[in-house]
């Protein structure tokens, strides 16, 4: 079952015929994604970092990591 309002099914319906078989593509390899917010050589920083705080007995928090740069 869905949810959609009439119209909008409608409009779903007669975009579906415009496309063809294409319409039933998925469509997610052309979505690339936002870009990552740290570089790689950041990435390996903050996996150091996170090792050798978890062999010191600290568990990696939301809020710090978030603060971390």
């Amino acid at each position: 079952m869905s949810r959609y309002s009439r119209i909008t099914a409608y409009h779903l319906l007669d975009r579906d015929r415009e496309r063809g078989l294409a319409a039933l593509r998925d469509g997610r390899e052309k979505n690339r994604g936002a870009p990552t917010l740290l570089t790689a050589e950041e990435q390996q920083r903050l996996s150091a970092q996170i090792h050798q705080d978890f062999e010191q007995g600290m568990v990696g928090e939301g809020k710090r990591l978030q603060a971390w740069t």
